[in-house]
């Protein structure tokens, strides 16, 4: 048993509704008559119907593998125990593949999505004023070439940022060095 089938959770889910489970034999009474009753011969019935509740719980969710089950008993000439019924239900589960719990997309108006786009837009727009520039190096030059006297890290980042040497005064391109 995987960590994500159905019945790996039983002990976290709390047992089928007893609707779920009469209707379950229900059905296989019908299909099977007393060879199905007889399986269950002098064991109290609630209790029966309990432990296939609690066995069954990991199916809660996905009420399709009961029907898959119960479609495929029409196929096998003997009546399925818990054991068997609960295998019947893990194969159906498999073929139906994994269960993709997922939000529909919501639908709106043609109004509301340009309203959105534009608070959107309108955002962007706030956050463009922090975005990282080159605008600090470049008030940092015009102190430098000024004359106002800037710290050694204050120079090396900003003749960095901008690809200038700063010597004596003056801001030159810098000259990339063969390697």
């Amino acid at each position: 048993m995987n960590a994500t089938s159905p019945e790996s959770q039983t002990s976290l889910q709390s047992a089928l509704p007893d609707r779920w489970v009469a209707a379950i034999f229900t059905e296989l009474l019908t299909l099977y008559g007393s060879r199905f009753s007889d399986l269950w011969a002098g064991i109290d019935p609630a209790a029966v119907r309990a432990s296939w509740g609690q066995k069954l719980a990991g199916f809660k969710d996905r009420p399709e593998c009961i029907r898959l089950a119960l479609d495929a008993c029409d196929e096998i000439p003997t009546c399925p125990n818990l054991p068997q019924f609960l295998h019947l239900c893990r194969d159906a589960a498999r073929r139906a593949g994994p269960q993709h719990l997922a939000l529909s997309a919501p639908t709106i108006s043609q109004e509301t999505a340009d309203a959105r786009s534009d608070e959107a837009e309108a955002l962007a727009e706030k956050m463009r004023q922090f975005a990282p520039s080159l605008a600090f190096a470049r008030k940092l030059r015009e102190r430098y070439l000024s004359g106002e006297k800037l710290i050694d890290c204050q120079i090396l980042l900003a003749s960095g940022a901008l690809n200038e040497t700063w010597k004596d005064g003056q801001c030159t391109p810098a000259v990339k060095e063969a390697a």
